[in-house]
């Protein structure tokens, strides 16, 4: 389920960038850093749930 969402974020932080670019209104950019933090967030922590279970024996 993590890995969805990590899809998820990812691809919904570049649909909206997609949209900011061909000329979306100025508060989509506020969206598109909400998605960015969506992102960072979850891959944070799928990558210290794989390094805490390649730590464990």
């Amino acid at each position: 389920m993590l890995n969805l969402k990590v899809i998820w974020s990812a691809t919904a932080a570049l649909g909206v960038l997609w949209s900011q670019l061909e000329g979306g209104p100025p508060a989509g950019w506020g969206v598109f850093a909400i998605f960015v933090g969506f992102h960072i967030v979850w891959l944070r922590y799928r990558l210290l749930l794989r390094n805490r279970a390649e730590a464990t024996p």
